[in-house]
């Protein structure tokens, strides 16, 4: 199956995060607990745009959920490396700025 993605724009304060949060609900919601846990996700750009997801979540419909899938990409990413088969080590100062240069 192909992948679909949507876009959605707008200006500030015009809905889009209520509109994907009700997305997000639905998919919570329609998925037993342990599927919702390995596909459901979204990740925000910070840690404190994650935590302003979290706490507008739960409404009447959706009161709780344990494990929302709510990441920043660096956690995503620590997620990811944590699963890895091998040991992943951190660069020099000295290969960081060779990887900039290039």
């Amino acid at each position: 199956m192909a992948a679909r993605f949507t876009v959605v724009v707008g200006p500030a304060r015009s809905g889009k995060t209520e509109h994907l949060l009700g997305l997000y609900r639905a998919a919570l919601a329609g998925r037993p607990a342990i599927d919702a846990l390995e596909s459901v996700l979204w990740l925000a750009p910070s840690q404190r745009a994650a935590e302003d997801v979290r706490r507008r979540l739960p409404t009447t419909e959706l009161p709780a959920c344990f494990a929302p899938g709510i990441l920043t990409f660096a956690q995503l990413a620590d997620q990811i490396l944590d699963q890895a088969a091998e040991e992943i080590r951190p660069i020099d100062a000295r290969m960081q700025r060779l990887l900039v240069e290039q």
